[in-house]
């Protein structure tokens, strides 16, 4: 398969924080963080295009806020509690210092 990718995604698994429009904020998962998208494991369903902000939890001492549009969600099964896979695209690249932990937390994994 001839990947299109811009940028390398780290295979990570860390949690996250959804917030959108409605007043409350939603718990997910993180996977597969590049520095321009990610692809995230939640219980809830986004629609296309629908804008967040995403708090990623790097490590108990550094998270990041972003703001991102989903580019797509779709139901999965045999995930536990997570019923969608929601893939988003990032309205800015992640700095440095956050691709550099993510470098770590996928080396560790």
């Amino acid at each position: 398969m001839n990947e299109k990718r811009k940028y390398e995604r780290y295979p990570v698994v860390l949690g996250s924080d959804i917030d959108f429009d409605e007043p409350r904020i939603r718990f997910g998962l993180t996977q597969d963080v590049s520095k321009n998208g990610a692809r995230l494991l939640t219980i809830s369903e986004y629609d296309a295009g629908t804008e967040i902000l995403l708090k990623i939890f790097l490590s108990e001492q550094q998270e990041t806020e972003c703001k991102a549009r989903v580019i797509r969600c779709s139901p999965v099964e045999d995930r536990g509690m997570w019923h969608f896979e929601v893939g988003v695209e990032l309205e800015e690249l992640l700095e440095d210092d956050v691709v550099t932990a993510l470098q770590d937390a996928s080396s560790q994994a």
